[in-house]
């Protein structure tokens, strides 16, 4: 049998980090979903964006305040905190 580096609890928590979907980073992640959003997206599309990319959600209000360039809007979507930040 071929060993993986997972332990029993790795499996059961479903904690796999090298299995990751994807490649970039999670702000990158969020500015990408920004972006495909046109440029302001509330908290579902965020959401369903970053566990599309094996991104955990826990606690996702505040890992929002700690991506650079990304503010929430007053209506309660996040938007870019500045206009040359959205590049389509």
């Amino acid at each position: 049998m071929k060993k993986t580096g997972f332990t029993f609890g790795d499996i059961v928590r479903g904690s796999f980090p090298s299995l990751k979907k994807s490649k970039e980073s999670f702000e990158e992640c969020v500015h990408n979903i920004l972006k495909k959003e046109g440029g302001a997206a509330g908290m579902k599309a965020i959401k369903a964006g970053l566990e599309a990319k094996g991104y955990s959600t826990e606690n996702l209000a505040a890992q929002m305040k700690k991506v650079p360039k990304v503010v929430q809007h007053k209506n309660g979507d996040y938007i870019f905190s500045d206009i040359g930040s959205y590049k389509k």
